[in-house]
Protein backbone atom coordinates (compact mmCIF):
# COMPACT_ATOMS: atom_id res chain seq x y z
CA UNK A 1 0.00 0.00 0.00
CA UNK A 2 1.45 3.56 -0.67
CA UNK A 3 1.91 6.17 2.07
CA UNK A 4 -0.65 8.04 3.33
CA UNK A 5 -2.62 10.49 1.40
CA UNK A 6 -0.91 9.07 -1.72
CA UNK A 7 -4.21 8.98 -3.34
CA UNK A 8 -5.18 12.67 -3.32
CA UNK A 9 -2.55 14.08 -5.04
CA UNK A 10 -3.49 17.81 -3.92
CA UNK A 11 -0.52 20.07 -5.63
CA UNK A 12 0.69 19.04 -8.60
CA UNK A 13 2.88 22.13 -11.15
CA UNK A 14 1.57 21.01 -14.17
CA UNK A 15 -1.85 19.02 -13.21
CA UNK A 16 -0.36 15.74 -14.31
CA UNK A 17 -2.25 13.20 -12.03
CA UNK A 18 -5.55 13.26 -10.63
CA UNK A 19 -6.96 11.00 -7.68
CA UNK A 20 -8.02 8.29 -9.66
CA UNK A 21 -4.55 8.12 -11.34
CA UNK A 22 -3.10 6.66 -8.68
CA UNK A 23 -5.46 3.69 -8.92
CA UNK A 24 -3.59 3.07 -12.24
CA UNK A 25 0.37 3.67 -10.86
CA UNK A 26 2.73 0.58 -9.52
CA UNK A 27 4.42 1.57 -6.79
CA UNK A 28 8.42 1.70 -6.72
CA UNK A 29 10.71 1.72 -3.60
CA UNK A 30 13.98 2.92 -3.98
CA UNK A 31 16.59 3.40 -1.26
CA UNK A 32 18.30 7.15 -1.16
CA UNK A 33 20.94 8.93 0.75
CA UNK A 34 19.42 10.19 4.12
CA UNK A 35 21.00 14.12 2.95
CA UNK A 36 18.85 13.32 -0.33
CA UNK A 37 16.27 12.79 1.55
CA UNK A 38 16.52 15.72 3.33
CA UNK A 39 16.33 17.30 1.00
CA UNK A 40 13.30 16.13 -0.73
CA UNK A 41 11.91 17.09 2.94
CA UNK A 42 12.81 20.91 2.41
CA UNK A 43 11.17 20.74 -0.62
CA UNK A 44 7.78 19.55 0.83
CA UNK A 45 7.54 21.45 3.95
CA UNK A 46 7.46 24.94 2.69
CA UNK A 47 4.76 23.88 0.78
CA UNK A 48 6.12 23.18 -2.56
CA UNK A 49 4.85 19.47 -2.79
CA UNK A 50 2.21 17.63 -0.69
CA UNK A 51 4.09 15.33 0.22
CA UNK A 52 7.80 13.20 -0.78
CA UNK A 53 6.21 10.98 -3.11
CA UNK A 54 4.78 13.94 -5.43
CA UNK A 55 8.10 15.75 -4.99
CA UNK A 56 10.02 12.42 -6.13
CA UNK A 57 7.40 12.05 -9.09
CA UNK A 58 7.85 15.45 -10.54
CA UNK A 59 11.05 14.96 -10.27
CA UNK A 60 11.04 11.47 -12.42
CA UNK A 61 8.60 13.40 -14.45
CA UNK A 62 11.08 16.17 -15.08
CA UNK A 63 13.76 13.98 -16.18
CA UNK A 64 11.73 11.73 -18.54
CA UNK A 65 10.49 15.42 -20.27
CA UNK A 66 14.01 16.32 -20.44
CA UNK A 67 14.76 13.17 -21.80
CA UNK A 68 12.47 13.35 -24.64
CA UNK A 69 13.11 16.52 -25.77
CA UNK A 70 16.60 15.98 -26.19
CA UNK A 71 15.58 12.96 -28.50
CA UNK A 72 13.77 15.57 -30.60
CA UNK A 73 16.56 17.69 -30.68
CA UNK A 74 18.80 15.01 -31.39
CA UNK A 75 16.24 14.24 -34.42
CA UNK A 76 15.92 17.50 -35.79
CA UNK A 77 19.55 18.09 -36.07
CA UNK A 78 20.43 14.73 -37.58
CA UNK A 79 17.58 15.65 -40.26
CA UNK A 80 19.33 19.10 -41.02
CA UNK A 81 22.37 16.90 -41.01
CA UNK A 82 20.95 15.26 -43.95
CA UNK A 83 19.20 17.49 -45.47
CA UNK A 84 21.01 21.05 -44.84
CA UNK A 85 18.95 24.35 -45.60
CA UNK A 86 19.87 25.92 -48.85
CA UNK A 87 20.61 29.43 -49.30
CA UNK A 88 17.41 30.55 -50.84
CA UNK A 89 15.73 28.97 -47.83
CA UNK A 90 18.00 30.67 -45.32
CA UNK A 91 17.17 34.24 -47.41
CA UNK A 92 13.10 33.31 -47.87
CA UNK A 93 13.27 32.83 -44.12
CA UNK A 94 15.18 35.94 -42.74
CA UNK A 95 12.94 37.96 -44.79
CA UNK A 96 10.02 36.47 -43.15
CA UNK A 97 11.29 37.35 -39.76
CA UNK A 98 12.06 40.96 -40.56
CA UNK A 99 8.93 41.29 -41.87
CA UNK A 100 7.30 40.03 -38.87
CA UNK A 101 9.54 42.42 -36.80
CA UNK A 102 8.84 45.33 -38.77
CA UNK A 103 5.25 44.65 -38.42
CA UNK A 104 5.55 44.39 -34.21
CA UNK A 105 4.42 48.15 -32.55
CA UNK A 106 6.85 48.44 -30.85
Amino acid sequence: MGSPGEGRLTRSLDDRYTACDTDRMSIVAIRLPDDTIEKIDELVHPGGYATRTEAIRRAIDVLLDAHERSAIDREIVDAYTRLPQTDEEVAIATAAVRALIEEEPW
